[in-house]
Formats: C-alpha cells, sequence, structure tokens
C-alpha cells in the first residue's frame, strides 16, 4: 500500500469515527457516492489498490466539511489530507 491510500484510510477511520459517534453517511455508502463502489475500503484495507482517479474524487469528497458529520473534520483527518497534498477547506461562516 502506497502512503497516499495509507493516508486515505486514517481519513476513513476518523470519518468511521465521527458517524459512530455523531451519526451520517456508512464508509461503504460514501464509496458508493462517491466511486460507485461500496466495497472499496474494504478491498483496500485487504491490499487492493485504487486509481488515481477514485484517489482523487473521494479525497475531494473528505477535503468539504459539510460531508462529515457535524460539518467537522476531526485534526488526524486534516493532517492526513495535508500529507496528500489536499489540506481541507474551511467551513463557511454560518
Amino acid at each position: 500500500m502506497d502512503t497516499y491510500e495509507a493516508a486515505l484510510l486514517l481519513v476513513a477511520d476518523a470519518y468511521a469515527a465521527a458517524v459512530d459517534a455523531n451519526g451520517g453517511k456508512s464508509l461503504a455508502r460514501v464509496a458508493t457516492i462517491v466511486v460507485n463502489r461500496g466495497s472499496f475500503f474494504e478491498r483496500l484495507r485487504d491490499g487492493g489498490g485504487c486509481t488515481v482517479q477514485n484517489l482523487e474524487r473521494l479525497i475531494e469528497w473528505f477535503r468539504v466539511p459539510g460531508n462529515w458529520p457535524l460539518n467537522i473534520i476531526p485534526d488526524v483527518a486534516r493532517t492526513a489530507l495535508v500529507t496528500m497534498g489536499r489540506p481541507a477547506f474551511e467551513a463557511a461562516a454560518a
């Protein structure tokens, strides 16, 4: 697994923890919406790879605070996104 895939899994784990705590879409649902493959994260954890296109699509989705429970991207996910060269967008002021 390359570092981008490992960083994506860190973001996914942070997202899953936020969903567990606050509700929201499952990772399988996110993968279905974004890359049309609900098993994406399971396959990636099992050693499967991903295309650059799918990696980019998922990174772009996770960068948006509005896609996260409570519109908050946890620090661990923000850091992982930065390591991929794609810092999170800032939430719009209410």
